[in-house]
């Protein structure tokens, strides 16, 4: 079965341009104006490759030839590509867009709403899918709602003495902002240096079983809404 529906009508944004497409040096807007350049023929047609091996060779980080998005402000490009339920990597492509993280957060009625672009960018510059970062706030405190992330802005509930002290056992921070901007380069130091780059292993230390948690159950979490939000 094709992973991505037949069309591209669907990945559209609604501000897209028939008459004039997309100026290459646009950065707030999808960029189709090396569509047919970059893309392959099964894109082109609207249909995605029915082949696991192409399609995993196709999804790699840097392969330019998926659909891209507005970079992040350091001006890199980034790619979308839709998620595949099982992939257990730490460091991989988007699979969520900027608006859908926005709509997760109002769903949640979450204190961090208007903080889509900046998790999008951090995702992009960390290479840690956003998609990931966003289940793990919902997962840990419903995205900032519940538990003690409420007084703590901490986003991933991390223990210990955070930039505006602590509250209970947890780090605290004076805003969620700040809180996302240190938890991705957090992941990548205290987990993937160490290499521990899947989600199993990382949950193993994160969310171990010994502390009340249950690391199988967090995994399938993070990858059920990681499905359910994917292009």
């Amino acid at each position: 079965r094709s992973l991505v529906p037949d069309g591209w009508d669907r990945y559209r944004p609604d501000n897209y341009d028939r008459d004039r497409g997309y100026d290459r040096n646009d950065r707030g807007r999808h960029d189709y104006s090396n569509y047919d350049e970059n893309l392959p023929p099964e894109w082109r047609n609207g249909r995605w490759r029915e082949s696991r091996e192409d399609n995993r060779r196709d999804s790699r980080y840097d392969d330019r030839r998926n659909y891209r998005v507005p970079g992040d402000r350091r001006g890199n490009d980034a790619r979308i590509v839709p998620y595949r339920y099982g992939d257990d990597r730490i460091l991989s492509e988007p699979t969520i867009t900027v608006q859908k993280i926005e709509e997760v957060l109002r769903q949640y009625n979450s204190p961090a709403q208007g903080l889509g672009q900046l998790i999008f960018d951090l995702g992009v510059q960390y290479k840690i899918n956003p998609a990931m970062a966003l289940a793990f706030f919902v997962k840990e405190s419903s995205a900032g709602t519940k538990g003690w992330a409420v007084k703590t802005n901490n986003w991933g509930n991390r223990k210990g003495t955070g930039p505006a002290g602590r509250a209970g056992p947890f780090m605290k921070y004076h805003s969620f902002e700040d809180s996302v901007k240190d938890w991705f380069p957090y992941i990548i130091r205290r987990y993937v240096n160490q290499g521990l780059d899947t989600l199993p292993t990382l949950i193993h230390t994160y969310a171990p079983n010994n502390d009340g948690n249950n690391e199988a159950g967090y995994v399938r979490a993070v990858m059920n809404m990681m499905r359910k939000w994917s292009v």
